[in-house]
């Protein structure tokens, strides 16, 4: 295919027009310097994401401004007839079935795009996070009209909470569990819109050693902030295999909670039509191989669905129990 010369050009997101005046930006400041793509953009990446709405606001603006533009220009525009099918040599691959272009619109299978809600509540900001945020108040304090070094002021803030003792980390994880705490009662209000498509499965609950996991991460972490992530599934499961049955208990008690809700869950799943339910089971001593169950698909699917952590934290499980 032949690229259009006369047709509009396409629409510019919110973000690419904040990383083109940091392009910018660092062109004035550096306008002979080389420039390192790969920390550029993660550091676009990290001053995109601490930025509050009222500082987006501004690139959302030129996006919907630049959206209308499109639009507009749009309609205006005729595409050339049969640009770039004079001459075209037949792939071997797709000629022995026609284009997909020549269905009918009743035939195409129906793409779901996925649009985010803007009367869902925020999410949650971490400790590290508003511990940013302090920080870029403070450098503009200091330099309101100097330009920020992104990769230096990251990789500063970076070492600078690393050094800090957990006294002084307390002020950020007071105001993460104070946003936390916002987040969860203004989703108790939330009200999603109505489900396209069909609906997702339960999520299998959590087990003990999960439970004990999530409540412990955060006090290893800040402990021994230097460990990856699988030193500290190791850690945590050393933890757990030192436990007794007594200490275990409120974690075996909080899992058995969970698994009483995961299996109301799934009853209402499957009685509102989500999966159907079992079929009688085959006779003992059946030479036959069993039917793959349905459930079984489901628990497969969200079993690749758990993050590396997790799967290191089980494995450090078994090892612990053998």
């Amino acid at each position: 295919m032949v690229k259009d010369p006369n047709r509009p050009n396409g629409r510019t997101s919110a973000y690419a027009f904040f990383v083109l005046s940091c392009r910018d930006e660092l062109r004035k400041r550096s306008p002979t310097s080389p420039v390192n793509f790969t920390t550029f953009s993660k550091d676009c990446s990290e001053q995109w994401t601490a930025m509050s709405p009222s500082e987006k606001k501004k690139f959302e603006d030129m996006a919907k401004a630049d959206q209308a533009r499109y639009e507009e220009e749009m309609k205006h525009y005729v595409p050339p007839k049969d640009v770039g099918k004079k001459g075209k040599k037949k792939d071997p691959r797709t000629a022995k079935r026609p284009p997909f272009s020549v269905f009918s619109s009743e035939l195409r299978p129906t793409v779901k795009i996925m649009v985010k809600d803007p009367n869902r509540p925020n999410g949650r900001t971490s400790a590290y996070a508003f511990f940013v945020l302090s920080c870029r108040d403070e450098l503009r304090k200091r330099s309101p009209t100097s330009p920020v070094n992104f990769s230096t002021f990251s990789k500063d803030c970076s070492e600078q909470w690393t050094a800090m003792s957990p006294s002084e980390k307390k002020k950020f994880e007071d105001m993460a569990k104070a946003d936390q705490a916002r987040y969860e009662e203004e989703m108790k209000h939330y009200v999603p819109p109505k489900d396209v498509g069909k609906k997702e499965p339960p999520k299998k609950p959590t087990s003990a050693f999960f439970i004990f996991c999530s409540e412990h991460r955060p006090t290893v972490k800040s402990e021994y902030p230097n460990l990856t992530i699988g030193e500290i599934a190791k850690k945590l499961g050393e933890m757990w295999s030192k436990l007794g049955t007594k200490d275990r208990a409120p974690f075996d008690q909080k899992a058995v909670q969970l698994r009483g809700k995961y299996e109301k869950d799934v009853a209402a799943y499957r009685a509102g039509g989500g999966a159907p339910k079992r079929g009688p089971g085959r006779p003992t001593g059946s030479t036959k191989k069993a039917q793959a169950d349905p459930d079984d698909d489901e628990d497969e699917d969200e079993d690749e669905d758990e993050d590396e952590e997790e799967d290191e934290e089980e494995e450090d499980e078994d090892d612990d129990d053998k």
